[in-house]
């Protein structure tokens, strides 16, 4: 991305935002406060929840969860990709399995586990990782097939020790899909954990947007979600795109240029 071009992206976000706030705000006097309250009444809700000392417990048990969930189901995700990429068999096994947990809801999981092992932090994680590791295994498994073919080759003529061709052919070659693995669950990370707050939980952010919905508080339960999503936007733009950025630097950026 040119110089040029990043002030520019950065106005029409900026542009998106204040949109978005002025259909809030059209549509909070449109309606009663209990329907779609105001922005200002959101942001005095979630002063309130800092102020009240609910943010910091609730918060730090459902990062517990993400990170615990995020860990194993990327782990997981990476290992099994591995194998279902370098091997037909392997891949002829998992992927139905795979296939099929991708398309069951993520609500089912979440009662099935909980159903299975009752309420509890391990509950959460485990729904976590039988939710996320699925996206991450094929993600990880088109980039296991996306390598170059001849370099492998030409690895296995030479019999180049696996753990070497691992780390100076596949991951190389799997970068973009390894960090695109890694968008993928972490969003299915916290959105799952979330999911297990609501349904079963008894503490957490979900437990906590459970809470004001039970109470038709509609104010404090938007409150809740914007600073958990703040957060998840944090990690996003702040961790997971420099990361990718400061991993892909090396490559070269092209810049297309339009024929007049």
């Amino acid at each position: 991305m040119t110089s040029r071009a990043q002030p520019r992206e950065l106005v029409w976000r900026l542009v998106g935002v204040g949109g978005f706030f002025l259909l809030w705000q059209a549509a909070a006097l449109a309606t009663p406060d209990f329907v779609v309250p105001p922005p200002v009444s959101v942001a005095a809700e979630i002063v309130g929840i800092f102020t009240s000392g609910l943010f910091w417990p609730n918060f730090s048990r459902s990062m517990q969860t993400i990170g615990i969930g995020f860990i194993v189901a990327y782990t997981g995700g990476i290992v099994l990709g591995i194998i279902m990429g370098r091997s037909r068999w392997w891949d002829g096994f998992f992927r139905d399995w795979l296939n099929s947990t991708l398309m069951m809801p993520g609500l089912i999981v979440v009662v099935v586990v909980t159903m299975m092992l009752g309420l509890g932090q391990s509950t959460a994680v485990t729904a976590v990782v039988l939710t996320a590791v699925p996206y991450g295994a094929i993600n990880i498994a088109e980039g296991v097939r996306a390598a170059p073919r001849d370099l492998l080759d030409m690895a296995r003529a030479f019999r180049v020790a696996g753990a070497r061709t691992l780390r100076d052919v596949l991951l190389p070659a799997m970068a973009p899909f390894l960090f695109t693995a890694a968008r993928y669950v972490f969003s299915l990370c916290w959105q799952t954990t979330t999911l297990v707050e609501v349904v079963g939980g008894t503490r957490g952010i979900g437990f906590m947007m459970k809470r004001e919905f039970q109470i038709f508080d509609m104010a404090s339960f938007i409150a809740w979600c914007v600073t958990f999503f703040l957060f998840t936007i944090a990690v996003e733009r702040l961790v997971l795109q420099r990361l990718v950025d400061r991993s892909l630097a090396w490559r070269p950026e092209i810049e297309v240029r339009t024929a007049r």
